[in-house]
């Protein structure tokens, strides 16, 4: 399938607008197509998702299918982990790692704490502190949950 004559005008339009952009354009001008590649992009994200959300739908009432030769699209489920109450949370791992701060920061991660370290230290506590949420996703691969492709040229 090709590109639809709607997207391939605006990839022209904005290609053509991104190489009119001189060292001696006025800031306006660089401005505007700033800003014009900006909202393409926040409105091909938002497109992705809703055609995400519809394959989802598709490979879940019909099964996965294969694109071209190699490719497999289907469904899986992808897991989510986060803390319910994250300083009571910290509080219950520094309890579990018994003053170890060598095993406590292994729990630290760039976005609060890593759930299966967590999980390790706080064995069956861990669901009084952790908030776990399931959602499909389209992804390559074998079939699952999540919408997954999987491209068999590379299997042996």
């Amino acid at each position: 399938m090709g590109k639809g004559v709607a997207a391939m005008s605006t990839e022209i339009e904005l290609t053509a607008a991104i190489e009119r952009i001189e060292l001696s354009a006025p800031i306006e001008v660089v401005a505007d197509v700033q800003g014009r590649v900006e909202n393409f992009l926040r409105v091909a994200k938002q497109l992705k998702a809703a055609c995400e959300v519809r394959i989802i739908e598709y490979v879940k009432a019909n099964g996965p299918y294969t694109v071209g030769d190699n490719v497999t699209k289907t469904v899986k489920a992808e897991k989510k982990e986060k803390p319910k109450d994250l300083r009571a949370t910290v509080e219950a791992c520094m309890i579990a790692a018994n003053g170890d701060l060598d095993l406590f920061t292994g729990l630290i991660a760039s976005d609060g704490i890593k759930p299966g370290a967590a999980k390790r230290l706080l064995g069956e506590a861990f669901d009084e502190h952790f908030e776990t949420t399931w959602r499909d996703v389209l992804v390559d691969g074998k079939p699952g949950l999540k919408l997954v492709t999987q491209n068999t040229q590379f299997i042996k």
